[in-house]
């Protein structure tokens, strides 16, 4: 397989083509590409081509990596060498046989915490929608806020500025709940969007506020904007009990989803 790094004009053409291909898998590569486009330094395409076919896709956003393809019997060494060759690998996303992939074949860092999940879809005619009382949409304005929600918790590396780049640069959208007293109670935000689906991701409520429904009601409210707008929600997950929440609301499991984290070794 040669590798090149996916840059403009025919190469653009045909990654798109191929991302369209996969949809659902594809989701996070289609939806970043839609957001910041081929020249942003966080986000890096390369095209893995076997006789002149693109057959397999690395994607490098920040230090995270995934390689979308849906040939089992690709060698995808090369890909892994080139992520390993970088000096930082942090995550590593995908179906689970290519995550599994980059588990055997990396040298310099090992698995740090491995996580299996459920990869689910929102039809519209399945949607079944709680109470959104409460909810607003936020904007980067409320970052200071989306801080202090997530404030050691599991997902308290979204500062400030992180939150402002996803709203302003690359097109999330999200949807809080917020207390009389102007306290986040809850929040649940797109990852990704394409003209036809959404990944959603970092949904939270806060630890002392949980088993109230909050989580239901922020994403009723974003999953209703998206279906609004022709989108198909998407998520991933591996708490049985957040996926329970999920399925009360409509979504259906249509796989599973790797999302492995390392370390250097």
């Amino acid at each position: 397989m040669d590798i090149a790094k996916i840059e403009s004009g025919e190469q653009e053409a045909q990654l798109r083509s191929f991302l369209a291909a996969d949809p659902y898998y594809g989701l996070f590569f289609s939806g970043n590409l839609r957001a910041m486009g081929l020249t942003d330094p966080i986000l890096d395409y390369w095209g893995g081509y076997v006789k002149g076919r693109l057959a397999a896709v690395l994607m490098r956003y920040r230090a995270n990596w995934s390689i979308l393809t849906q040939e089992e019997a690709l060698d995808l060494s090369p890909m892994i060498r080139l992520a390993e060759d970088s000096g930082t690998v942090n995550t590593i996303t995908g179906r689970v046989w290519v995550v599994e992939r980059f588990e055997q074949q990396l040298t310099r860092f090992v698995v740090a915490e491995p996580s299996h999940n459920y990869f689910c879809t929102l039809r519209a005619e399945k949607f079944a929608p709680a109470s959104i009382d409460g909810v607003r949409q936020a904007f980067s304005a409320d970052g200071e806020k989306i801080r202090e929600l997530y404030q050691g918790g599991e997902m308290d590396y979204l500062t400030p500025e992180i939150f402002r780049r996803r709203i302003e640069r690359e097109g999330a959208r999200c949807y809080v709940l917020e207390a009389e007293d102007g306290r986040l109670l809850a929040c649940a935000m797109t990852l990704v969007e394409t003209d036809l689906a959404a990944m959603i991701g970092t949904v939270y409520t806060h630890p002392n506020e949980r088993g109230k429904g909050y989580a239901s009601r922020v994403m009723s409210a974003l999953c209703a904007a998206l279906l609004q707008d022709g989108k198909e929600p998407c998520l991933f997950y591996s708490n049985p009990a957040a996926g329970s929440v999920y399925l009360r609301l409509g979504f259906a499991d249509i796989g599973t989803f790797k999302m492995t984290d390392f370390q250097a070794k």
